[in-house]
């Protein structure tokens, strides 16, 4: 796969794989069953408890693409526990926060990472932001 690390129209990207599990799932069962631990978690809020594991301080690239496969290189192992946890009722995805630089020339997936994600069932969610506007 080749990949754009100074993605031009790009200002700042990063990749969370985000785990929402029920209430009776533990989230040390969720590290467990992934093979990693969390670069945060949110144990404490009804309705938002989850894991997550980031690329943000991990990644230094401005192309999605490599933030994506970063994801998918340490989830792909263990996507028999990943597809254990969405059979226990978890919600699961990708989200990607992309900052634009300029307003066009948004991200870009491959079709290796759509399919990945497809076999792990896995939604992919862009948040796009524009320089200069709050993002939240």
């Amino acid at each position: 796969m080749s990949y754009i690390d100074d993605y031009g129209t790009c200002e700042r990207t990063f990749a969370t794989l985000r785990i929402y599990p029920p209430a009776q799932v533990e989230l040390e069962l969720v590290s467990a069953l992934l093979g990693s631990v969390p670069t945060s978690k949110n144990e404490k809020k009804p309705g938002l408890r989850g894991w997550f594991l980031s690329t943000e301080g991990e990644v230094s690239s401005r192309g999605v693409r490599r933030h994506i496969d970063w994801i998918l290189e340490r989830v792909q192992p263990y996507a028999s526990g990943l597809q254990r946890l969405q059979e226990m009722g978890s919600a699961t995805d990708v989200f990607c926060y992309w900052l634009s630089r300029s307003g066009h020339g948004g991200p870009t997936l491959s079709p290796q990472q759509t399919a990945v994600l497809s076999q792990l069932q896995l939604d992919c969610v862009f948040d796009v932001y524009f320089v200069g506007e709050s993002a939240g």
